[in-house]
């Protein structure tokens, strides 16, 4: 299927008790080994996975904000296997609240319906531009299917609640996206299904 194709993986590697998000913000990760012993069979290794469910590169839900709407195992798979479109939005500078025009240039004004939307920039964590309200509102218009970033504070906190009242996953932490040599690609991005569930992390692809 993939024969001919480049595959970048965009999440980050994650390490128990450690550091596994921007801003150094460190959530719950541990693993407890267990010994699981059958007859006729060496022993063999399981483990108790603790895990923080926005921890390293994650997907939000819309329950996330508001505990009616969707969680993890409704998500349709079309918003996690789904065209993308990277914008580098660099050129807009550090702490830049990005604007419309911003993302049409950063898109060549090329968002489709059931786009995935992957905003980032070349700056440190404390100093990237964030996405506005304004910049969500013109993306629900062009029919985005989920929207992207590369740090937990990519966004602003109305332009994050807008988002998710759309019901539009968050896909956040994302990296690697300076080795992606194509500005379209397939995204997959697929968390446990699990019931309830508000958010979880991803193993998060692009093919180009």
């Amino acid at each position: 299927m993939f024969k001919d194709r480049q595959i970048i993986d965009i999440s980050r590697k994650m390490v128990p008790e450690a550091v596994n998000n921007t801003f150094d913000v460190k959530r719950k990760l541990a693993i407890e080994p267990i010994i699981f012993k059958m007859a006729g069979l060496d022993d063999s290794r399981m483990s108790v996975v603790t895990i923080h469910s926005h921890i390293g590169t994650h997907i939000e839900m819309p329950v996330h904000l508001f505990p009616d709407k969707m969680d993890i195992s409704e998500c349709p798979m079309e918003k996690l296997i789904c065209e993308v479109r990277l914008a580098d939005v660099t050129f807009a500078g550090e702490l830049a609240e990005l604007t419309v025009a911003d993302i049409e240039r950063a898109t060549d004004d090329d968002v489709r319906a059931g786009d995935a939307v992957i905003v980032y920039s070349e700056f440190a964590p404390e100093k990237r531009p964030v996405i506005t309200l304004e910049v969500v509102d013109w993306l629900l218009d062009q029919g985005m299917g989920v929207l992207g970033f590369d740090s937990m504070a990519g966004i602003t906190n109305d332009a994050h609640t807008k988002a998710l009242g759309s019901d539009i996953p968050l896909l956040e932490e994302v990296v690697n996206l300076d080795q992606v040599p194509a500005s379209r690609g397939t995204l997959i991005a697929l968390p446990m299904s699990v019931e309830g569930l508000d958010s979880f992390p991803v193993r998060a692809l692009i093919v180009v």
